[in-house]
This record gives C-alpha cells, sequence and structure tokens, in this order.
C-alpha cells in the first residue's frame, strides 16, 4: 500500500468530546503547507487542539465536508501517534476504546493514545475519496 502523508487533527469540546479530521497529501512538505493554512483558522475561532501533526500513513479518509449537519453520522477511531507515524483503527464505540488507554501490542510503546469521533469514514485500500 503506497505511504503518504496525513495531518490529523484531534480537536476537543465539551459538546461532543474528542474530534478528530485528516486531510491526505502526497509529500511531508504538501502536509505542512496545508496545516500553515488551517492552523490560523483554528486558532481563530479559539479551538481547543489537542494534536495537529503531520506523520506517514497509508490510511486515507474520505475529504473533509465544512459544515456538516449536526446529525450527519460519525465514525469512531482509536488514534496511536508517536514522533515519526500514526495507526487508526476503526471501533465500535469509544467507550470501549477508552477502557484501554495504554498502547495494545499492536501499538508502538510510548504510543498517545486517543480515541475520536470523525465525520470521515476510512476509506477501503484503493477507494478514492
Amino acid at each position: 500500500m503506497e505511504q503518504l502523508f496525513l495531518l490529523v487533527i484531534l480537536t476537543a469540546s465539551e459538546a461532543s468530546g474528542l474530534s478528530a479530521a485528516f486531510v491526505g497529501t502526497g509529500t511531508l512538505a504538501e502536509c505542512e503547507a496545508r496545516g500553515k493554512a488551517i492552523r490560523p483558522i483554528l486558532d481563530g475561532a479559539k479551538v481547543d487542539v489537542k494534536e495537529f501533526v503531520c506523520r506517514p500513513s497509508s490510511q486515507r479518509f474520505q475529504r473533509f465536508v465544512h459544515g456538516a449537519p449536526a446529525d450527519a453520522p460519525r465514525h469512531f477511531y482509536r488514534l496511536a501517534l508517536t514522533a515519526d507515524g500514526v495507526s487508526i483503527a476503526r471501533v465500535d464505540a469509544l467507550e470501549a476504546c477508552r477502557a484501554a488507554p495504554q498502547p495494545t501490542a499492536a501499538e508502538p510503546p510510548g504510543s498517545r493514545i486517543y480515541c475520536a469521533s470523525s465525520s470521515q469514514p476510512m476509506l477501503a485500500a484503493g477507494e478514492k475519496g
């Protein structure tokens, strides 16, 4: 599977908990450029940003849609972030993810573990978003 770069944005709010947004890019430079365009918007809106990182990843997500309806379906993920990578797995419910806050045997030791919802579904290998 082709490895590209993924901008991972985790934000927190009292109303919705931890939310994830993903921006797929072809190179680290492109990922960082997209981040430089997005970050001032979040900071200006005083969004509580927990993580804002570019990491190599073969995982892909459907494009982010601004202004999605409040009742749009949510997708649940377990994210394991390290200094040089990210692993993202679908989970059925956030409660089960939160019950296991330590890295699993399949995740790198020292990973920062997050359980988040997103409006973006993960794409199957080869699927275009």
